[in-house]
């Protein structure tokens, strides 16, 4: 009897070393899926950075073109009031002229 309970004791003993064992494996394989798991989230964070990143940086590329081109066309519209403001300037002293030049010419046929 008392060999049959040593014997059932060193039965428990190795069934409870066993499970204990499993359960290591099990709690190694566990963390090893999570640091996978923290791996590949770290990878995700890091490839979304780098896409807003480069989006980030075609926005400021299509926004510099897009100031040069504005830039461009107001200096196209200044040169061109600058142009039109010239031309009436002359066309006006030319018509005050040939007004002047008229009166001359009616003061003359009126004498």
């Amino acid at each position: 009897e008392e060999e049959m309970k040593r014997k059932a004791e060193e039965e428990h003993q190795r069934q409870r070393e066993a499970n204990q064992r499993k359960i290591e494996e099990q709690r190694k394989r566990l963390e090893g899926l999570r640091a996978e798991e923290e791996k590949r989230k770290k990878a995700e964070a890091e490839e979304q950075r780098r896409e807003e990143e480069a989006r980030r940086k075609a926005q400021e590329e299509r926004v510099r073109l897009l100031l040069r081109d504005l830039d461009r066309l107001v200096n196209t519209a200044e040169s061109a009031h600058i142009t039109v403001t010239l031309a009436w300037m002359k066309f006006q002293g030319e018509g005050a002229k040939g007004t002047k030049a008229a009166e001359e010419r009616r003061g003359g046929e009126a004498r």
